[in-house]
């Protein structure tokens, strides 16, 4: 563990300043792409699923996309291309994110490798571009004026109905940045709701962030019990995908698709998909003596860690899910990063694809709600299912 913190420090320390780079050749342009599709072709797991949505093939548009890109007069140009043509994969996990804010992935994971030695692939990644990110990240923003990271000050509020003993928790984002603040805050809410009958952790509109947020911040302090929340993980047997989830490539856990799901996509069956699975202990930490039902309210904004805590909730029972289908992406795992060779430039895209219970991509499917609770905006849903929960008629 000495080692690490050692070599964490001298990474932290190399770190240099943005330096301006050269225009690429038409040659090196050409490089960087074709690696970026022959990777994606060898490790991403959703060619099939696009192909099934959009009715044609993304990997068959390579050379109409190489020709456009190869005929690009600047950088600018074919970093606001290469953009363009990842972005029209139609997955919220592909882009150019840690080009754009290469900073805060690279704190992020320096910071996730203190406690965990596995993100280490990621910042060797990320390391490998620390001088050119600025330049390319400039051009990028330069170029795309809708690219901003939306940053909210608080990510929680609550409100009690107590002539009908609801207790409301608002988290409009899982933001790790925010725990220390939210978690106190939380605590002292479901303190004091500790006799109510029911409560409403409200997560419309959260596209996500840190899942220890909802494990450690509401979980823990409302079970009594260890839970186990079991994911089924499909994942291809790329060399990329092998540096950084080689834990799952050469695990001995191997599920047969054919006698373990009702309903999985064709392409599991391929000799080029893993699937396994894992298990997620949680435990019980200073829990708060909550016998009400707890009801999770979703909309089809709830993406990501969002998802993932819904996921929970409906795989052990722990809570209803009421409200609409979410937007999906709770299964699964950090995207991993592709560097560029000729440019650096750093693309990410999930490796693991979740499944459902029944073997559907849960992407494709995502999380349907216990009970739909109808309303046009945020605030209607709530109060229909405040309704709903007067009336009794919930769980029926």
């Amino acid at each position: 563990m000495k080692s690490i913190f050692i070599w964490l420090f001298a990474c932290i320390a190399q770190i240099g300043l943005s330096q301006e780079v050269r225009e690429l050749t038409s040659t090196e342009k050409e490089k960087d792409f074709l690696f970026l599709v022959e990777t994606l072709k060898s490790n991403y797991p959703y060619f099939s699923l696009y192909e099934r949505v959009y009715g044609k093939s993304w990997l068959s548009q390579k050379d109409s996309f190489l020709k456009k890109v190869c005929n690009t007069k600047n950088n600018k140009e074919y970093i606001l291309l290469l953009d363009s043509i990842v972005k029209s994969l139609h997955d919220k996990e592909v882009d150019l994110s840690p080009t754009v804010y290469w900073s805060h992935y690279r704190t992020k994971y320096g910071e996730a490798c203190l406690i965990n030695p596995g993100y280490i692939p990621w910042v060797n990644t990320l390391n490998q571009s620390d001088k050119e990110m600025g330049y390319w990240s400039k051009l990028l923003k330069k170029g795309n004026t809708k690219e901003t990271v939306s940053k909210n000050n608080s990510q929680y509020k609550d409100s009690i109905i107590p002539s009908r003993k609801i207790g409301i928790l608002h988290i409009s984002s899982f933001d790790p940045e925010s725990r220390e603040n939210d978690f106190q805050r939380i605590n002292e809410f479901l303190y004091r709701i500790s006799n109510y009958n029911y409560l409403i952790i409200d997560i419309q509109g959260n596209k996500g962030g840190s899942s220890s947020y909802w494990m450690e911040g509401i979980v823990k302090r409302l079970i009594y019990a260890p839970a186990c929340f079991q994911r089924y993980f499909a994942i291809k047997k790329g060399r990329h995908n092998s540096l950084f989830f080689s834990r799952y490539l050469n695990s001995d856990v191997t599920i047969d698709v054919s006698s373990q799901f009702i309903s999985p996509p064709l392409e599991l069956s391929e000799q080029t998909f893993k699937v396994t699975k894992e298990t997620t202990i949680i435990y019980p930490y200073l829990p708060i003596p909550f016998k009400g039902e707890i009801i999770i309210l979703t909309d089809s904004g709830v993406f990501s860690a969002a998802d993932e805590f819904a996921c929970f909730a409906q795989s052990t029972s722990w809570a209803t899910v009421a409200g609409q289908t979410t937007a999906g992406g709770g299964i699964g795992s950090d995207p991993v990063v592709i560097r560029l060779p000729a440019s650096g430039i750093l693309v990410r895209y999930p490796a693991l694809a979740g499944l459902n219970p029944n073997g559907s991509l849960h992407i494709e499917d995502k999380t349907i709600p216990d009970t739909e609770i109808k309303g046009n905006k945020p605030d209607e849903r709530l109060n229909n299912l405040i309704d709903r929960l007067n009336d009794s008629l919930l769980f029926i």
